[in-house]
């Protein structure tokens, strides 16, 4: 079960960007053991090397939990990986089994990470981003699998690790072109370039927990790689502003909208000025384009939604008069006719749920 993200200190936001710099640094040493006396040049490159992939994984693990992703992480973890596959690569073909005609795969691959990182930089001054795509994770995924086979020191396994060579190689030719064609693709209209998200809305009486669910819902989702988005909307009078505060004094002299950014975030503050209260759709359209935004509030709102409910509080559930409601979350057992009623402590099987209903499946754990 995932807990809630930990709040931690400044010294422990800067793990993640050195286990990125420890990355770049273990490639001398991990080139450098390939020429030591066996057994060290058996064992020890392939040990430096699954070290550094790991520390590929963790760092952004770490960056996503801690919410200590910096412009340094940014720009030195994808330097970081192609820094390491290209250095392998030469290695398996000084010294390893990427010969003659497995060379070309090789070529495939370093010319196609040179190729993508000159678009990206091309693209960058033309204040527009290349996001990475679900098939090119799994290119990486297969190329470094593939380079760990092969600085196995077993030639049993030489054919299988050529073969996954092969393989990433084709994944990297295929992606590379694919980023070409996104990148160049025309405009397209306004209708087209509309967000595709799923909103999900979590809904239940006060008190029942819907915050401390989201809480580890959310964390859980973005561990499985989607990226998550919410909206939560409340009846209190809430000002996020300070009087005093130079954008309190902004709004107070009639500025309709008011934007506070600094290098972490920016908040975007508007005034009503009598216009009616936005609807969940105006608000979604302000929002940038995410897999999924869970939406706190916005009972009478259109959409799937979980209900958090618990019979302690003696409260008539909400699903008896609310169609849209999908499945119930409880901490005991309750008959909710022919909707599923999982356990609300149980948050990994709720996103097993969520993701099957949302996308036909759940990705494994």
């Amino acid at each position: 079960m995932t807990e809630p993200a930990p709040i931690v200190g400044p010294r422990l936001r800067q793990i993640p960007n050195l286990l990125t710099a420890a990355r770049v640094a273990v490639i001398p040493p991990l080139v450098g053991a390939a020429f030591l006396p066996s057994p060290w040049s058996d064992w020890l490159p392939f040990a430096l090397f699954v070290a550094a992939s790991i520390t590929d994984w963790l760092d952004g693990v770490l960056a996503r939990r801690w919410n200590a992703g910096s412009k340094f992480g940014q720009f030195m973890d994808p330097i970081a990986d192609k820094l390491l596959v290209v250095a392998v690569i030469l290695l398996l073909a000084a010294n390893g089994p990427v010969q003659g005609w497995h060379l070309a795969p090789a070529i495939v691959i370093l010319c196609r990470e040179m190729f993508v990182s000159g678009l990206r930089e091309f693209l960058a001054n033309r204040q527009t981003e290349l996001p990475v795509t679900k098939l090119a994770k799994w290119k990486t995924a297969t190329q470094m699998a593939a380079l760990t086979v092969l600085l196995l020191p077993w030639p049993e396994v030489v054919a299988p690790g050529l073969m996954l060579f092969w393989i990433a190689a084709l994944l990297s030719a295929q992606t590379g072109y694919g980023y070409v064609r996104a990148a160049f693709a025309p405009p397209r209209t306004n209708a087209e370039a509309a967000p595709r998200r799923h909103v999900v809305g979590i809904a239940g009486w006060s008190g029942a927990g819907k915050t401390t669910l989201l809480d580890r819902l959310i964390p859980e989702l973005v561990e499985r790689g989607l990226t998550v988005s919410t909206v939560k909307h409340t009846h209190h009078a809430v000002d996020l502003d300070r009087e005093g505060k130079d954008t309190y004094r902004h709004r107070l002299a009639g500025a309709r909208e008011v934007m506070l950014a600094n290098a972490a975030r920016f908040a975007l503050m508007r005034e009503h000025d009598g216009a009616p209260e936005p609807t969940l759709d105006d608000l979604l359209a302000r929002m940038a384009p995410v897999d999924i935004v869970l939406v706190e509030g916005f009972k009478f709102a259109i959409m799937p939604k979980l209900e958090v409910h618990r019979p302690a509080l003696d409260k008539e559930p909400l699903w008896t008069t609310d169609e849209d409601i999908i499945a119930v979350l409880s901490d005991a057992p309750v008959d909710a006719g022919t909707r599923p009623v999982l356990d609300l402590d149980d948050v990994p099987a709720i996103a097993d749920f969520l993701l099957a209903r949302l996308y036909g499946t759940a990705p494994a754990r």
